[in-house]
């Protein structure tokens, strides 16, 4: 009778039925003698269960989890995320912990914990467990506080990684210091193929670091690098407008993989502008470009060498797309 309802139910109601029956099961909410979900589902055959849930299971972190629930993923692909708001593991108390359980029954392939206000110490962890791990190839840290030390562990990880493929590292306070640590991992990774360092204020030293990385670097194909006053001087090395849209614009004569570059809000100045559409002219690979509507953007776009062939955004400081 049982394999006669496991072939009629379709496998989208069935899942949210045996989700229904966890839930009951945890609350202890079911007759003593009726049969643990946990029990059912290790009798079936794997042929069975690959039908009735997706081969990748989206997993979110909680304090606890019920032996049904890891029945249903064990020695599967997860997808993990942090719960909504940030709230379990907040200041990332327990999440390595509980991130080292997840592994032990299940293969984690992708990881969000974006805005769970981690701090440096928890990416400094997160960079440790990067390093040795084979499986992951998507990580979502952004929108937490990791600073410049976590952003080097990080960078370190990212140079012995061969797994990991799309990083997201937006607002995260990595600095100039960061920046150039993470440039210094692009120049010998050779797997990672998207990278979302947007909002990290990397400055024009950080700027000019990634554009180095861009001239010998052979795999990432998408690079945000978004709001980080790359058009800004610091200390006594106020190289002035221009200096990393310059650096940009040398990286792009050379790269032969990037497809999707973001620059808006750097204030790269008419001059970097001018040097990034000369280059745009010999690049065969760039098809996407998003700028700000600012003297770099405005020159660019005008360009007819540069923008042909490419998608080529313009936006304003309010995020409105301009002319």
């Amino acid at each position: 009778m049982l394999s006669f309802f496991f072939v009629v139910v379709s496998a989208d109601i069935l899942y949210i039925l045996l989700t229904i029956f966890a839930c009951r099961a945890e609350k202890g909410k079911m007759e003593e003698n009726q049969v643990c979900l946990k029990d059912v589902l290790e009798l079936l055959p794997v042929e069975s269960l690959n039908k009735i849930v997706p081969a990748t299971r989206t997993l979110f972190l909680l304090s606890s989890t019920s032996k049904a629930m890891r029945a249903v993923v064990k020695n599967v692909d997860a997808v993990v995320n942090a719960k909504i708001g940030g709230s379990v593991f907040r200041n990332g108390a327990g999440l390595l912990d509980k991130l080292n359980g997840l592994n032990v029954w299940c293969k984690v392939i992708a990881l969000c914990l974006k805005n769970c206000e981690l701090g440096e110490g928890e990416g400094q962890a997160i960079a440790s467990a990067l390093s040795v791990n084979t499986t992951l190839t998507k990580l979502d840290l952004g929108d937490n506080q990791l600073g410049e030390g976590a952003g080097q562990a990080i960078a370190s990880a990212l140079s012995v990684n061969t797994t990991l493929t799309e990083l997201h590292l937006a607002y995260n306070r990595l600095w100039e210091d960061g920046g150039q640590a993470i440039a210094s991992a692009l120049s010998v990774n050779t797997t990672l193929t998207v990278l979302d360092l947007g909002g990290n204020q990397l400055g024009e030293d950080g700027g000019r670091a990634i554009a180095s990385a861009l001239s010998v670097n052979t795999t990432l194909t998408k690079l945000d690098l978004t709001c980080n006053r790359l058009g800004e001087g610091k200390g006594d090395n106020q190289l002035g407008e221009g200096a990393a849209g310059q650096a940009i614009a040398s990286a792009l004569s050379v790269n032969t993989t990037l497809t999707e570059l973001h620059l808006g809000g750097n204030q790269l100045g008419e001059d970097g502008g001018q040097a990034i559409a000369s280059a745009l002219s010999v690049n065969t690979t760039l098809t996407k470009l998003y700028l700000s509507y600012d003297a770099a953007g405005r020159v660019i776009a005008s360009d007819v060498n540069s923008t042909r062939g490419r998608w080529i955004s313009l936006v304003d400081a309010l995020g409105e797309d301009g002319d």
